[in-house]
């Protein structure tokens, strides 16, 4: 079987209920905890996020001028022999997700190295917006596109730059973003390129591209960053543009309780939950079960019309599941599951779970009437997410799975089982 079985037809193979509980959420009615639901506002926002993966990517060093590394794995910063690395997205793409009305936007790129030799307090590292062509296979430290790699001289009579010493650079001297690199830093390295974008986007452009260079390249300080060719997180554009409807979550204020507000639709009896959002993403976990399957549950309300194009996209990180396959209660219980309550074209409902485990699981569907929504539930399973590491991204097409969908009404996320531990970010519901 795929990895994703992303169709599911109401015709699929239903698993008899037997002599279980009607609830579908992987507890006994009787045995969780069902707060009541408190009033709230609609968490649609007047804004959505995209995500734009780099079209080219590399990096040149003044040690070896006529090389290019447009194919390395990573994109290398460091004092000797003075590297600096070149980023370009699609000014077309960057176009058709921003139309104009851009609130935020951000570079982000993947640390997978740090030298830790960026002194006590750390150093600035700068993006500036570049306002000459490059090729990312070609462009070496002498040219932005070299037409013989195989020889040890610069072959651009009419594509050379002017990257150190006299002559003008081929970016702005202004730069656009700063971030600080500190001994011990991991994980992402963001850098708020807002205005770069929204100026760069007067203008008619092919490419948008900045170099990411250290403000003082005589400096100590390494580190590498994954590039497009890595097989990892690939440099990417991030933007919040305007948007008449659309749903966003990203847990950056380090809580659940507001803007959106969750509420707990289901808690366990049995063990201790924790929940929290203080890192920036948000942990789903459960201990102490003893072999009772249980469910943590948050949901907040939603009213989003679905089009054809309407999509939830998310990260999901499963860490832990003591179920296997998904299996425990009629095999709907899993340590990740981003959950869509849908209202249909024909005014009857349904709940879509995008489920995930690290111990297999499969997707099915469940006949109308246990779903919150009142009809079935459709499970679409990863049972091969690796354990510990996000996915991200991770997004689907509502109609490609729901063809009827009218309406979402509520989002949860939720984690089932007897100990577990899921953890979401980014969570996004928009038309592109």
């Amino acid at each position: 079987m795929s990895r994703w079985q992303r169709t599911l037809s109401i015709a699929a193979t239903v698993v008899g209920l037997g002599a279980c509980s009607s609830d579908p959420m992987g507890v006994a009615p009787d045995s969780v905890q069902r707060p009541t639901e408190p009033a709230r506002a609609s968490a649609s926002l007047p804004v959505q996020s995209s995500v734009i993966l780099t079209i080219g990517d590399t990096y040149v060093r003044q040690g070896h001028p006529n090389q290019s590394f447009g194919a390395e794995n990573t994109l290398r910063l460091q004092a000797s022999g003075r590297n600096k690395a070149f980023i370009k997205f699609a000014d077309s793409e960057v176009r058709a997700v921003a139309n104009g009305s851009i609130v935020s936007a951000h570079l982000e790129l993947e640390i997978v190295e740090n030298a830790d030799n960026w002194g006590p307090n750390g150093r600035p590292v700068d993006v500036h917006l570049v306002q000459q062509d490059w090729e990312e296979t070609s462009a070496t430290w002498n040219c932005a596109d070299d037409a013989d790699l195989t020889n040890s001289r610069p072959d651009c009579p009419s594509a050379s730059w002017s990257l150190a010493g006299n002559g003008p650079r081929p970016w702005d001297e202004t730069a656009a973003a700063s971030a600080t690199i500190t001994n011990g830093l991991t994980g992402v390295l963001r850098f708020d390129v807002t205005a770069s974008v929204q100026a760069a986007l007067s203008e008619s452009t092919g490419e948008l591209s900045w170099v990411v260079k250290k403000r003082d390249e005589g400096q100590e300080g390494r580190v590498e960053f994954a590039s497009r060719e890595s097989g990892g997180v690939a440099p990417r554009l991030v933007l919040v543009v305007e948007n008449d409807s659309g749903f966003i979550e990203t847990f950056d204020d380090g809580e659940f309780t507001s803007n959106p507000a969750w509420f707990f639709r289901y808690l366990p009896s049995v063990g201790t939950a924790t929940v929290g959002a203080s890192t920036g993403a948000l942990q789903v976990r459960r201990s102490g079960a003893g072999g009772s399957g249980q469910a943590i549950a948050l949901e907040t309300a939603l009213d989003l019309a679905v089009g054809n194009q309407t999509a939830i996209s998310f990260d999901v990180k499963v860490v832990s599941s003591s179920v296997p396959g998904g299996c425990g209660f009629i095999c709907t219980e899993y340590p990740a599951m981003v959950t869509l309550l849908l209202e249909l074209e024909d005014g009857s409902g349904l709940d879509l779970w995008l489920a995930y485990n690290n111990d297999g699981g499969y997707s099915q569907v469940y006949p109308g009437g246990i779903g919150l929504a009142g009809g079935p539930i459709w499970i679409v399973a990863n049972g091969a997410a690796p354990t510990n590491e996000w996915l991200r991204d991770e997004r689907f097409v509502i109609r490609d799975l729901v063809p009827t969908a009218r309406r979402i009404t509520a989002i949860q996320l939720y984690g089932a089982g007897w100990d577990f531990e899921g953890w979401y970010d980014n969570v996004r519901i928009s038309d592109h």
